[in-house]
């Protein structure tokens, strides 16, 4: 018999961990812990670019300004997408794979932070409403 072990475990849990993917399509979709934590019930998002560290902020409003972008909400609020082509177009971002980053909450500027410094690989299509895969 040979030495091979079966890998049991299929999906990375992330039901509490805050994730954003930056799709190849260029989009940001956000997990159920992004939505519930962080989201909540606000319906606009304004994105704001640190070209120095490289980071995204993301402005979570109730308020439909001319720069707000609109959160498409789906599975019950399980599930966010921003479109943000004009955005990684402006900034010059390159972004030609699905990557996932953690998204963190900045109490200092009141926004959550994308890190493109820090992603984990790309990753399926498929998953769970509350689960990644990677």
């Amino acid at each position: 018999m040979s030495n091979f072990e079966k890998f049991t475990q299929k999906k990375y849990k992330s039901a509490t961990k805050p994730l954003a993917t930056i799709t190849k399509d260029k989009s940001i979709n956000l997990n159920y812990a992004s939505m519930k934590n962080i989201v909540q019930d606000n319906k606009y998002a304004v994105l704001y670019f640190d070209k120095e560290n490289s980071m995204i902020g993301i402005r979570f409003s109730n308020k439909n300004t001319p720069e707000a972008y609109t959160i498409r909400k789906y599975r019950d609020n399980h599930l966010g997408i921003i479109s943000i082509v004009a955005f990684l177009r402006y900034y010059v971002i390159e972004h030609k794979k699905t990557l996932v980053y953690n998204l963190y909450w900045n109490d200092q500027d009141k926004m959550a932070i994308i890190d493109l410094k820090e992603h984990f690989e790309d990753i399926p299509e498929s998953g769970g409403d509350d689960e990644v895969p990677f």
